[in-house]
């Protein structure tokens, strides 16, 4: 009686299949198609990500190579030192504030690119979230306003 049962599964299966191969191949396509964009959108932030990240690096050694100049007066190396710091500091902030910003765009592009993706799937506008359409969380409320006290 089991393989009857499984005989009789596994047909309705294996006769399901002709029927759902260009829904199959179709959602493939677009599966494909999306992690390839999903892909680019990452590679070319690592690509920027390296180029600033290979930017800093320069500038930064630039600046500690000021340094490694022999002083022959304390007080200019104790300037050149503070110069280093002023100038690491203010690299540091532009730099983080430009690394952010690639982020943020790439942030942006992968939710363009699920939201596009939603509308495929249900052949639907799909709005992406702003602020006026954000879900409130429900307030708790206490054991006594529920009568579970």
């Amino acid at each position: 009686m089991t393989n009857t049962i499984a005989k009789e599964w596994m047909d309705a299966i294996l006769t399901g299949i002709p029927k759902q191969m260009p829904e199959l191949e179709e959602t493939m396509k677009k599966s494909a198609s999306l992690n390839q964009k999903l892909s680019e959108t990452a590679f070319h932030a690592a690509e920027e990500s390296i180029k600033l990240s290979a930017e800093w690096t320069k500038e930064t050694l630039a600046n500690v190579e000021k340094l490694a100049k022999t002083q022959n007066d304390p007080a200019d190396w104790v300037n050149t030192l503070s110069q280093l710091a002023s100038n690491s500091a203010g690299q540091s902030t532009q730099k983080m504030t430009a690394l952010a910003e690639i982020m943020g765009r790439m942030q942006a592009e992968t939710l363009r690119l699920f939201v596009e993706a939603g509308q495929d799937i249900n052949g639907e506008q799909v709005k992406a979230p702003t602020s006026k359409n954000k879900v409130k969380p429900k307030a708790k409320s206490s054991p006594a306003a529920t009568g579970n006290v």
